[in-house]
Order: structure tokens, then sequence, then C-alpha cells
């Protein structure tokens, strides 16, 4: 009978902590899908839990949102030429400039400068893989986006790369101060950096709508 009695309490508490754990993941996903960030870009809470890129879409937004300025952000953002198709993981529309933001997957050791074609990726065991020079991706972005918007200047526009944690940098050399190269876990220090006024306030929005229609959901 006492053996009866512990088993049925140890069914109790499984019980109990079950429904905790259901509840505190249903009031999760409640928030997730009626916050400003999954309402304004579609995304669902597993979707930004299991892609990298997409968490740190949402670490984007969500610093910006608590930033005390008009700053609006774009995601994935592409811009058809005649000949070229250039693509953006997120523009930054901000007082302190047009960020143009890729967003790079690696698990290795990044090594490459700003002015080399391809970066190097040197993975476990000796694998070495070779990707386009990121930077170069952004300017060139950069060069669209201000032959878009007539009022601003190419020196108002700059390039972030953000690499996932996972990868070490081995040997980055930048020779612009309107380039940066950072990590996932340097989003919120970046966003927090962003200082001056080089776009006025009554700007941003409509810069922000010129460029929604490029920006595929």
């Amino acid at each position: 009978m006492e053996v009866l009695t512990g088993v049925k309490k140890m069914i109790i508490f499984v019980s109990i902590v079950a429904f905790a754990a259901l509840f505190y993941i249903g009031v999760r996903l409640y928030q997730f899908d009626n916050s400003p960030f999954a309402k304004e870009y579609g995304y669902s809470f597993f979707q930004t839990v299991s892609n990298s890129k997409i968490h740190a879409f949402k670490i984007l937004y969500d610093q910006l949102a608590h930033t005390n300025n008009d700053a609006k952000v774009l995601f994935n953002v592409q811009i058809d030429e005649a000949t070229n198709r250039n693509f953006a993981d997120a523009v930054v529309v901000h007082p302190a400039g047009i960020f143009v933001v890729l967003i790079q997957s690696k698990k290795g050791w990044i090594s490459g400068t700003e002015k080399s074609y391809e970066w190097v990726e040197q993975l476990h065991g000796g694998k070495v893989n070779a990707f386009p020079n990121p930077i170069h991706l952004t300017e060139r972005m950069a060069f669209t986006i201000s032959d878009l918007l007539p009022t601003i200047e190419k020196k108002q526009i700059e390039s972030v790369i953000f690499f996932s944690n996972d990868c070490s940098f081995q040997r980055i050399e930048l020779s612009s101060d309107t380039v940066e190269v950072l990590k996932y876990n340097e989003i919120n220090r970046w966003v927090n950096s962003l200082a001056g006024q080089v776009i006025p306030n009554d700007q941003i929005s409509s810069i922000y709508i010129s460029l929604k229609k490029y920006s595929q959901k």
C-alpha cells in the first residue's frame, strides 16, 4: 500500500510539472504571437528559436525598438537591377545613417580582408570553404540604395556584417570606418553605440516607405 501511495505521489508530481511546463510554453507562444515582431514580419515562435538568422532578426528588432529614436528596420531586402540582384538580410534606417546588414551563419575560423575577392572559413579537419566577400555584397547594395534615394549620399550608408557566435575571427582586416564585422552577441552593443544625426527624423519614415516594397516576406 505504501509503494502504491508513493507511485501516486510521483504521478501527481510529474503531472503538475508537465502542466506547469505546458502552461509556460502556452504563455510564451501567446506573448510571441502578439509581439510587434511577429505581427509585422509573420515569423512563428518555432521559426525564431530554431533558425539562427531569424533569431538574430528578432534581437536586432527588439533592441532598435528599445532605443529612444525613430529607427526602423527592414528584413530580406532584395533590389533587382538590369544585371545584378542585390540582397541584404536587413536594412536599418536610423538617425545615425542607413546600415546594410548581412548575417553569416558560420562555424569555423574566419579570415578575410575588406578588399579580397573571397573570404575563407576553415573547419575542423582541415576543410576550407571559400565564400564571397560579404563587404562587397553590402557595398553593392549601398550603392544601389544611394541611387534609389537621391537625398542620401553614399557616405551616409554603412555596412555591418554579423557572424554567428559559433565561429571565430582568425584574421579580419578592415580599411574603412564605414564597415563593421561583429558577432550575433554584439548586436545589442552595436545598436546602443549608434549616435549622431545624419538623417533627419522626418526623412526616416519616407526612406522606410521607399525601401519597404523591396522587403521580401
